[in-house]
């Protein structure tokens, strides 16, 4: 039939979830490690996606000997959904239908106290039953969250503590906005605390170019970009601390500079042309 519109469909669905919750309370020696990183496959904020480019990262570190008691959960979620309805009329395509979804987000929750002491342990039957193992390490706990997305890294840091209490809430996600947060109230005693927060200047673009086997080819450039936001706090004594961090960003996708990289007469699109005059429009050049 004459005039008959097809309809080509394309999907992807792609899913990432987590969610990990454990209390701990007993005394002893004690060392955890965990690292959750989930992908971004639309990139970040300049449109560059990869392992350690983009997404959002939860760390945390702990261990020590004597009492702990604590409480604490790991939600993660990744979820990119790739939906393309090309309508077609006598073998032409008519427009393009793109629903593209993409939801990285990674939460962590801490309630933990720890009390110092040291601990001889006796280990099986043989030497180390008769030549108990003594554990002295003074509590350590670190916790940091990063959004690749904006280049964002928050982190909480109590080292040499003999002991604290710590609530502590992070989150790193890229919705609406690419938000970092991160809320603790924490109390040590006779111990060293940090907190910082740092936000990058420049992010790797997809605009860095390279020539490469006879061609112009788009490389992410990972550059040791100065930092926009930076704040270094080092405590040391016995504290009571609580702090409210928050860093949000966001994009505008309307970029004029996309519209000019398709013309094959630069790599870098019409403006980086030698002599191109600002005052020229696109409809003077080609009219």
């Amino acid at each position: 039939m004459t005039g008959l519109v097809d309809a080509q469909y394309y999907s992807l669905d792609h899913n990432i979830s987590i969610d990990f919750s454990q209390s701990v309370d007993g005394i002893g020696f004690f060392s955890s490690y965990s690292t959750i990183n989930m992908p971004d496959p639309l990139g970040n904020l300049q449109g560059v996606a990869g392992q350690d480019l983009s997404g959002m990262v939860a760390k945390h570190h702990a261990h020590g000997s004597g009492k702990i008691e604590g409480n604490s959960r790991i939600i993660a979620y990744s979820y990119y959904n790739e939906t393309d309805l090309i309508p077609v009329q006598d073998g032409v395509e008519l427009g393009d239908d793109v629903n593209i979804t993409s939801i990285p987000s990674v939460s962590i929750q801490e309630d933990t106290s720890m009390a110092y002491s040291p601990l001889s342990v006796g280990i099986g039957r043989g030497y180390y039953a008769r030549h108990p193992v003594r554990y002295v390490s003074l509590p350590e706990d670190r916790t940091c969250v990063k959004n690749l997305d904006t280049g964002s890294i928050l982190h909480n840091e109590i080292k040499y503590a003999k002991s604290f209490r710590k609530t502590l809430e992070a989150h790193a996600d890229y919705i609406n906005l690419a938000n970092t947060t991160m809320k603790l109230d924490e109390t040590i005693n006779e111990g060293m605390v940090r907190i910082g927060a740092l936000q990058l200047e420049e992010l790797p673009s997809i605009r860095d170019f390279e020539w490469w086997n006879g061609d112009w080819v788009t490389v992410p450039s990972i550059k040791k970009s100065k930092p926009q936001i930076e704040m270094d706090e080092t405590y040391l004594g016995s504290f009571h601390l609580e702090k409210s961090m928050i860093l949000s960003a966001w994009a505008n996708e309307e970029d004029d500079d996309d519209y000019y990289e398709w013309l094959p007469c630069c790599c870098q699109g019409i403006k980086d042309l030698t002599g191109f005059d600002p005052q020229d429009t696109i409809e003077k050049i080609f009219d």
